[in-house]
């Protein structure tokens, strides 16, 4: 497998809040995937980074 970035693509969440600041909306842009202020109901997101790895 080639480890040459050719290519770089962006999602952006915009969350919106209440005067509580708790989460009421939600939307999501995806510009490679032709979605634009799409609303979403849940998200999960899960980053891993094998250098940061405590034992």
């Amino acid at each position: 497998m080639e480890d040459k970035i050719v290519k770089t693509s962006e999602i952006s969440v915009k969350v919106g809040l209440n005067s509580n600041n708790l989460p009421i909306r939600m939307n999501w842009t995806a510009p490679d995937g032709s979605v634009t202020n799409a609303e979403a109901s849940a998200l999960l997101m899960s980053i891993w980074d094998p250098k940061r790895i405590t034992r």
